[in-house]
């Protein structure tokens, strides 16, 4: 667009606004000055809002505001007003001037303006020039003294890589003499820059400032009168780069010259360019004998086709250096002065026109090395391929030699060894050093016999091994004595299997005794009960209408009790050894544990009259978070002992609490179990919470017991991260406390035991599905659902269970788990599916199982059951599962 968006500064809106609004302001002014003016038209006022518009905004807003005032002019001023018609013709001469004059303002002012924009455009560009420039750029005007002559420059403007260069601020120096703003003697260059003013041609040269140390490439150019432009490089760097360049070629070729090598240059094409004075001793000829290095080979290699092949061999190098800067040196055989031939490594190294060839006489050193290698060829045939770990220590102590094996042997290599001669005893095992330093006390003399001894060393790694170490001491044909000889054979292998065969032996004899003891204890502890139990039941057997046939039901089943918790001992601690015991944390009331527990020992106490006592401190959380069957399962191991050690007096039970120090959330449970007995000798008080182990074994012990009952506590108290401590006296008694650790819970609604004892109340008799595959069990338990008013249906197997189900209504499923066609927990899912389909209501199923190790109970409530009877089946628990279950009405 013409005039752009912005002139001046007034944005192209405003201007095309005021093309609008000036002229309708003039035409306001002009009806008010028309009656003192005789009602002329004072065209003349209209040119004002014209040029303004114009000078503002250009060509087209200077034509809109020539229209605008033309048409208002038309309208209002000429006759007849209202009209666009102009009757007269002198108006309508004024009106055409009007439109010309404002046509030709528009068109004036459009191109002053686009001069403007122009101007402003190279500016800008120049500027940005200026600032951008790499070189220093700076505006100087010539400054003379009262009489004419030149003296100084002043410095009008500068670039910034003028103020980087120099290292000033622009602000510092405009408008000051470059002599005082610099601290110069003199202003440089000032006879340069006055005959480039004369000439007023450009000129360059370099120059060197001493007052600003610094050389300077310079560009200068005039520009009016005696103002100059002067652009400058600093070139101090690459000056200095001249002259150390200089100085390197000078010192290169004084080191040419003098090397102590032969040395000869040559160029791409062959030609010789420079050979040195150890070059001209060395093959007796000179630069001038030599123009190629086809000629040179004459000389040195008189054999026509070796020297070809050589000679190619050389180019090859040569060119070959290149890439790499230096080829690989290659040997040659070359004739020297004496025409003698001699062994050269000759090396090639490129240059920048070339090539330099370097020339080491190795004649003698490759005499020498055969030499040595011959005289050192046997002795290290046989010293770097044995196998153990060898080395010869001379009489001073230091290390002569040792063989390269003993790093594969201890790690250390046998620099290390010869540089640390005490390092072979430092690796001695600290156990093994007394008897190492004694043999060699022993064997220090000449003439002693071979010592050989096994000892254990410490490797680089830290490993601890066996070796077999032989040593003999060693004299010269005079009988001067030349140390020791030594080699240490890696014996680990066969230390380590005969450790591990003693051990094997050892651990072996211990389990054998161990096992002896655990069959003969198992033996009686199994065949005892069976014995009772069976006898029992023979009495039954022969006389069924005995008037003590209550009694032999009662011991017989006390035998089996008693067989069934040996087992239950046996399967817990079983699962303790393989680590899958899990505790299973539920609030729980220390009360109504301590109140079970009492019920059941209070009848064992009464024949011997114990006392027995169960106390509560106050002070103790009534609610606990904790495994409630496993801390039962504790004190009935510790009040059954105390009440089978106790011939007389009493047992007492009693908790407390105290704070966790760190953790709030937690409390330390103390639970105490002293009782009047017999108490334990101190030596057996550790022996006692061992497996299977009683602190009286002898065939006349008093007491029964398979020795589990402390060492299933002593591990149920680690797993919940307590201890125990025991105080007992020999026949005073034993006092066993425990310290758990349990939380805290967040909450638990307490129900008096009124209100549990009330919600196991039986509310009718039960209809019952009892699935059971061994026939003696199924009428074991049905006999016993009978006698507490139930009535069973039964099944032998899973698919009977299925169709029976399917066919009838049932207030509970007691399920086998292992049976035949279908096991239990196949048969569970199915009755499942059944009761998903609508048909049936839901049905408890109970399993009724002889798996009984930990994690079972689990994996049958997870496979849809809803609770566990574990076989033997137990009346009492019998009734309690059932009680707990809704009737349904």
């Amino acid at each position: 667009m013409a005039g752009g968006l912005w002139h001046g500064r007034m944005p192209i809106w405003a201007v095309y606004a005021l093309a609008v609004c000036a002229p309708l302001l003039t035409l306001g002014l002009r009806s008010a000055l028309s009656v003192d003016f005789g009602e002329r038209p004072l065209l003349i006022l209209f040119m004002a809002p014209i040029g303004v518009v114009a000078l503002l905004g250009g060509l087209w807003p200077g034509v809109l505001a020539t229209a605008l005032c033309a048409l208002g002019i038309n309208l209002q001023a000429i006759p007849p007003e209202g009209s666009l018609a102009i009757v007269a013709g002198h108006d309508l001469l004024q009106w055409l001037a009007l439109i010309f004059t404002g046509l030709l303002v528009s068109v004036l002012s459009e191109r002053h303006l686009r001069a403007r924009r122009v101007l402003a455009e190279s500016e800008s560009s120049y500027r940005i020039l200026f600032e951008s420039m790499n070189e220093g750029l700076c505006v100087l005007e010539l400054v003379r003294d009262a009489s004419g002559t030149p003296v100084d420059y002043r410095i009008l403007d500068v670039n910034p890589a003028y103020e980087r260069i120099l290292g000033v601020k622009r602000t510092e120096v405009l408008g000051r003499r470059v002599v005082e703003a610099f601290g110069l003697a003199e202003p440089p260059n000032l006879h340069a820059f006055v005959a480039m003013l004369q000439r007023g041609r450009p000129v360059s040269f370099d120059t060197h400032v001493p007052g600003l140390d610094k050389h300077f490439r310079v560009s200068a150019f005039p520009m009016r009168d005696e103002v100059f432009g002067v652009v400058f490089q600093d070139v101090t760097q690459r000056r200095l780069s001249e002259v150390a360049l200089y100085a390197s070629e000078r010192r290169y070729r004084e080191l040419f010259d003098r090397a102590p090598i032969p040395l000869c240059s040559v160029d791409a094409q062959g030609r010789v360019l420079n050979v040195n004075q150890r070059f001209v001793l060395a093959f007796g000829c000179s630069l001038e004998d030599i123009p190629t290095l086809e000629q040179w080979w004459g000389f040195v290699c008189p054999d026509e086709e070796r020297r070809q092949e050589a000679s190619q061999a050389l180019l090859d190098d040569m060119r070959g250096s290149a890439p790499a800067g230096v080829a690989a040196p290659r040997m040659y055989l070359l004739a020297g002065r004496d025409r003698k031939p001699r062994e050269y490594l000759v090396t090639a190294i490129a240059t920048g026109d070339g090539f330099v060839a370097t020339f080491s006489d190795i004649s003698e050193r490759l005499r020498a090395e055969e030499a040595l290698r011959r005289s050192e060829l046997t002795f290290r045939t046989v010293a770097d391929f044995t196998y153990d770990w060898e080395y010869w220590r001379g009489v001073d102590g230091r290390m002569i030699w040792a063989s390269p094996s003993c790093e594969r042997v201890c790690g250390y290599t046998a620099a290390e060894f010869m540089s640390d001669s005490d390092l072979v005893f430092r690796i001695i095992h600290p156990d093994d050093k007394a008897r190492y330093h004694c043999h060699l006390e022993d064997h220090a003399y000449p003439g002693r016999e071979l010592c050989t001894m096994d000892l254990r060393i410490i490797t680089r790694s830290g490993e601890t091994i066996w070796v077999n170490h032989k040593c003999v001491s060693i004299v010269r044909e005079d009988g001067e004595p030349l140390g020791r000889r030594v080699c240490n054979t890696d014996i680990t292998d066969r230390k380590r299997m005969e450790l591990a065969l003693a051990d094997a032996r050892d651990v072996a004899e211990a389990s054998n005794r161990a096992k002896g003891e655990f069959l003969a204890n198992m033996s009686h502890e199994i065949r005892t009960p069976l014995n009772g139990m069976l006898g029992m039941l023979q009495l039954l057997q022969g006389d069924p209408a005995s008037e003590d046939r209550q009694e032999y039901v009662d011991m017989a089943l006390g035998a089996g009790r008693r067989l069934l918790g040996l087992l239950n001992d046996i399967l817990d601690f079983s699962s303790m050894e393989a680590g899958r015991l899990a505790l299973h944390l539920a609030p729980l009331r220390l009360d109504v544990v301590f109140e079970t527990v009492e019920n059941i020992f209070r009848l064992a106490c009464a024949p011997k009259g114990l006392g027995l006592s169960f106390r509560v401190w106050p002070g103790t959380p009534e609610v606990l978070l904790g495994d409630e069957a496993r801390i039962r399962q504790i004190l009935f191991n510790l009040v059954g002992n105390a009440v089978k050690f106790t011939p007389s007096g009493e047992v007492r039970v009693e908790a407390w609490s105290a704070p966790h120090p760190r953790e709030p959330r937690s409390v330390m449970l103390y639970l105490s179990v002293c009782d009047t007995g017999i108490g334990i000798p101190d030596g057996q008080v550790d022996h006692v919470f061992r497996r299977f182990t009683q602190s009286d074994a002898s065939f006349a012990r008093k007491y029964e017991g398979a020795g589990l009952g402390l060492a299933i506590v002593k591990r149920l108290a680690d797993l919940m991260g307590g201890e125990i401590v025991v105080d007992t006296e020999v026949g005073r008694g034993t006092s066993i406390h425990l310290r758990l650790v349990l939380e805290l819970p967040e909450e638990f609604a307490s129900t008096s035991p009124e209100a549990r004892t009330a919600s196991k109340a039986v509310a009718g008799p039960l209809r019952l599905l009892l699935v059971e595959d061994e026939e003696v069990g199924r009428l074991a338990i049905r006999t016993m659902l009978t006698r507490m008013g139930h009535m069973a249906v039964t099944a032998e197997n899973g698919l009977e269970a299925v169709r029976a189900f399917a066919e009838g209504n049932f207030d509970c499923v007691l399920m086998d788990i292992q049976m035949p066609e279908l096991d239990g927990v196949e048969a569970t899912q199915r009755i499942r599916a059944i009761q998903n389909t609508g048909t049936k209501p839901w049905t408890p199923v109970i399993a009724l199982t002889a798996y009984a190790m930990a994690g079972d109970r689990e994996r049958f409530l997870a496979a849809g059951m809803d609770g566990y009877l574990s076989k033997p089946v137990q009346e009492g628990e019998l009734a309690s599962i059932l009680s707990s279950l809704p009737v349904r009405g």
